[in-house]
Order: C-alpha cells, then structure tokens, then sequence
C-alpha cells in the first residue's frame, strides 16, 4: 500500500475494500461446514511499523485502478497484444508486437524493455536463463462459481484452506461479488486433464462443500500450476524481468502480487538513474540480485506457510527459517554485498529482523517515525517520498554542507534535519532515529543506504561504495 499511495491510489483502495463492513473468516477446514482450526479473522496492525494501512482490494479492481492511472499519467496500454520478436544490441532494443485483434504488427525502439507479462513471460523465455527452485508443486482445477454460502461458512469474505477427506487439498475465497466464490482443488499428478466440464465442476463443488442439495452456478473452469522457481538473473543486457515473468512464487500469503508491484518500483528508480546519468549501468545488476534474494526468501516463507497449513506431508521439505508474516513483509534485510556481478550469480542467505524493533542499519528498512513537517505529519516512508532522504541529526553541519554540495553529479537528495526542517513526533520516545552528529541515508524504496553516528570531516571512503550506490567519487568508480 505504501507503493500504491505514491501513485495517489491509497483512498480509492481503501474505499473500495468492502472488507472493512464485511465480516471475514480464515479458517482450516475439512469442507464447508466442518472447521478444523481458525486462523484469524482481521489482517494484524501495523501502525507502529508503517503510515499504510491495509488494503484488502481485488486484483481485478486493483488492475482496474492501475490502468485508469497509467493512462492519467499519459502511459500508453494496449490490451490484445503479443510480443513476437525482440532483438538486443549495445544501443537498444528493437521489438516487434502483434495486435492479436487485427493481425498487424508494428515495431518498437526502445533503449530498455522491462518483461512483466507473467509466469509464461516471452520476453523470459527468450533471454533463456536458469532457474533454482522446487519447479512445479502441484496443478489445480480453478473453479469460479456462484451458491447461496453466506448462512453455511458464517461470513460475507472468506478464506479457507481446505483438507478433504477425498478431494485433498484446496481453498475456498470470496470475491468483490457477493454470492461469487473461486474453488480451487489440487489434481491428482496422474490425472491427464485438470478440467472436465462444467458438470464435473458442479459435482465436485458439491462434494467438497459437504451440503450435497447445494445449487451451484459454474462460471469458469480452468486450471494453475503452483510452483517455484527464481531465476539467476533478472537482467540480460537492456532486458529486464519483473513481477511473474521475474519468478514463480507459491501462491499462499500473496507474496506473488506483493512482490511483483514491488518488483516495479524497486526498479523504476534504479532505470531513471541510469537514464539520467546519475548512476552506472551497474546498479541494474544491484536490483536483479536483491530482487532474486528477496523472491527467494518469498518464496521459502509461501512454502512453508502451505506446507505448515495444509499440505502436512510437506514439512520435512520447508528450507530456510519460518518467521512471522509481518516480518516476510516489513523485516526483510539483504547483505551489503548485493552489488556483487551479476554473471550467474547465487545470491546469499537471506536476513531479517523484527519490524516493530528496527534497526536503522544498512540493509534494512528505514525505522517508521511520525515527523511533524511543512506538509503535515508525515510517517518515514511518506517522508521521503519515493526520493532519497537524509535524516540528519541536529548538529550535523559537516554532513548537510557535504550533501548540499556534493563532488561528483548524484540523484537528488532531499534533506530533512531534525529540529531544523522535521520534528520527530513519534508516541513512546523511542531511541532517537539518528544522532544528534549523524546522518541517516534512505534510499527511495525506504532502506537504509548509509548511516553514520558522528558528523563527517571528510568523506568516508565507504560513502562511495554503499549499499545504496547513489554517491559515486569523483573517479567515478563503481
């Protein structure tokens, strides 16, 4: 959401989530009637960790809102479209796109394409790189049908994870219709066909529901495959991945949606440098490495959710530490070697911490306080506003001198020195989010990039390499 809110987008989703006036149920269950463990019915709080709330909105009106904003902004969308030919050199990109309505085809220069067009992505299969991961999972029948359900599951939005005694496993999830819900079962590996029909569909709508005289409508019948898989890289030369098209994530936690807007900025702001000549080709290799890391540890924490809810057999399976989903979404950190080559290369353990006890160091996000500004009371991430931000310490003068005039040509950095332009007003005192000396840099996704307690004499020979690549030396290096 705090991505969304960048875009102005913020009040239309949460105007839109009818879930706030609908009652809501996640459970384990055996059908629908039978519970074996309920699992919560409102998303945790997460006021003292950002200034966002939740969003609890459809992909299909969120994809709505994001298209009426892209053509806002003077983005052109074509619908009906296929990517059938790409050709790459040192200068550009030369692509060749079909109107599947019309036939006819037009070519397109571009110095990048980015490829965010799902797990079957063209532009991915084209660029022919490796994969890590368990591949496919499981395949299962994707059923969306219409019942009178409200008086059996107990609520108007529901998410149930299903083990049926016959069937297996599957969920059951509302959606923006009332009366309208997605059935998905997983299909035995033997089964030569996932769908069979709408009248297979019906059967086994009734059968798992438990209520045998159920009078269900068949919508739609079609099948997905869960699967993971991470590719070693998300660039090839002026070809970039994002989203599905970037990596397959299980599909338990919303990982894959979250990730994938998130895959979205974390690049945009990295091109935008390298367009404008304030940063090095380079820091593309930085985003595919983090990128990698981040859908890795995603998708360790997706299987161990499925494994530890549903699918039991699987436990022995689960890799990497389970944490608490706010801490997957808040408290994800990443080496600072991330700038490493991006030649094949494997990314290393993830890290984390707890978001509700930040760290304000390198690598991690930036600690949520509440300042009082020009523009309002304004949480860390609001603050910065998709921008660099240096948080500086009231006494601070070497560093606000130093950014105020750096030696070589960076992106713009907005400063922010406390008592000066900001007032930390955050409820409970914690510790101050930087020293009275010292300076704090974030970088437009809200990590940290820098951090120093002492004020600066002469520039650190760190600052010119760090994690957040944004200060270069007069050299030039990278």
């Amino acid at each position: 959401m705090e991505l969304l809110a960048l875009l102005d987008l913020e009040e239309g989703i949460i105007a839109q989530d009818e879930s706030r006036a609908r009652t809501r149920r996640t459970a384990l269950m055996e059908d629908f009637t039978q519970q074996l463990q309920a699992l919560g019915t409102t998303p945790p709080d997460t006021s003292h960790i950002s200034s966002s709330a939740w969003g609890m909105i459809s992909q299909e009106n969120l994809e709505r809102m994001l298209v009426a904003r892209s053509l806002a902004l003077g983005v052109r969308v074509d619908f009906e479209s296929n990517l059938t030919d790409i050709r790459h050199g040192g200068s550009g990109v030369t692509a060749v796109v079909e109107d599947k309505k019309t036939g006819f085809s037009r070519i397109i220069d571009s110095s990048w394409v980015v490829g965010a067009d799902g797990p079957r992505s063209p532009l991915r299969k084209s660029m022919d790189i490796a994969t890590d991961g368990r591949g496919d999972i499981a395949t299962y029948i994707r059923i969306v049908f219409s019942a009178d359900l409200i008086d059996t599951i107990g609520a108007e939005e529901v998410l149930f994870f299903i083990r049926h005694p016959t069937h297996g496993l599957g969920t059951l999830h509302s959606t923006d219709i009332r009366g309208r819900y997605v059935l998905s079962m997983e299909v035995p590996k033997a089964s030569e066909s996932p769908t069979r029909g709408k009248e297979f569909a019906e059967e086994l709508v009734r059968e798992v529901s438990g209520i045998e005289d159920l009078e269900v409508g068949i919508g739609e019948v079609t099948s997905w495959t869960m699967a993971e898989r991470v590719p070693r890289s998300l660039r090839d030369g002026r070809l970039l991945l994002a989203g599905d098209a970037a990596h397959i994530i299980p599909s338990v936690g919303g990982f894959g949606g979250n990730s994938a807007i998130q895959d979205g900025a974390e690049l945009a702001w990295r091109l935008a440098e390298v367009i404008e000549g304030t940063d090095f080709v380079e820091t593309l290799d930085q985003y595919s490495n983090e990128r990698r890391a981040f859908a890795r540890f995603a998708a360790h924490q997706a299987f161990g959710y499925y494994a530890n809810r549903q699918a039991w057999h699987l436990k022995g399976e689960i890799r990497g530490k389970p944490v608490p989903y706010i801490t997957s979404v808040f408290g994800f950190g990443m080496g600072v070697n991330s700038r490493g080559s991006n030649q094949d290369g494997q990314v290393g353990d993830a890290c984390w911490e707890d978001p509700g006890a930040p760290s304000g160091q390198v690598g991690y996000r930036a600690p949520h306080r509440l300042f009082c500004t020009s523009r309002g009371k304004l949480g860390t991430f609001q603050l910065a506003d998709y921008r660099y931000l240096a948080l500086l310490g009231q006494h601070a003068h070497g560093w606000r001198e130093f950014l105020e005039n750096p030696p070589m040509k960076v992106p713009e950095i907005q400063i922010q020195q406390l008592e000066v332009e900001v007032t930390d007003v955050t409820h409970g005192r914690p510790d101050p989010v930087v020293s009275q000396t010292g300076a704090l840099i974030v970088r437009p996704d809200g990590y940290v990039a820098f951090r120093s307690e002492s004020d600066m004499v002469c520039p650190p020979e760190t600052i010119f390499d760090s994690f957040g690549s944004f200060l270069r030396s007069a050299q030039g290096d990278s």
